[in-house]
């Protein structure tokens, strides 16, 4: 890891996880183990890159903020369609394996231009009003039933 890189890692309610890596890293000035902690936001201002499961507020946060994003597949259900989304858009990566998932982080931050790029991804996603969108569905589908019982 190149001397000007750090890495946090929240592992949330985890605390056998924290004390492990606690253990494990203790040596390491640059590698920064946190129990849950409230200050999320700052955590992602102040992140270049934010690897995580594909959940709805961890990812509906990351986006507000545009940063980039690398899945781990961890839970199939209703993260799988953030998953889809996020990669379709730009905004995200992901791997199939842990070494595929190491090389694309890698990758991704030693390149700012693809970084910048996925950023703008979410801008874009993030521009998306889904208040807006669901309002205008639900008026084309009840518009439609309306004209529908006219015509039966």
């Amino acid at each position: 890891m190149p001397d000007d890189w750090e890495i946090s890692v929240i592992c949330g309610s985890n605390k056998r996880l924290a004390k492990n890596l606690k253990t494990k890293y203790s040596s390491s000035k640059r590698i920064h183990i946190r129990e849950f902690i409230l200050d999320m936001g700052t955590m992602m201002d102040s992140a270049d890159l934010y690897l995580t499961k594909p959940g709805g507020i961890s990812v509906s946060e990351a986006c507000t903020k545009g940063l980039p994003m690398v899945f781990i597949d961890a839970v199939a259900g209703c993260e799988e369609y953030n998953r889809i989304h996020f990669v379709r858009s730009g905004g995200a990566k992901t791997g199939a394996d842990t070494e595929e998932l190491i090389k694309i982080c890698l990758s991704l931050m030693e390149d700012d231009a693809r970084r910048k790029k996925m950023k703008e991804s979410l801008k874009k996603t993030k521009q998306m009003n889904s208040s807006q969108i669901i309002y205008e569905k639900m008026k084309e589908l009840t518009e439609s039933r309306h004209e529908q019982n006219f015509t039966d």
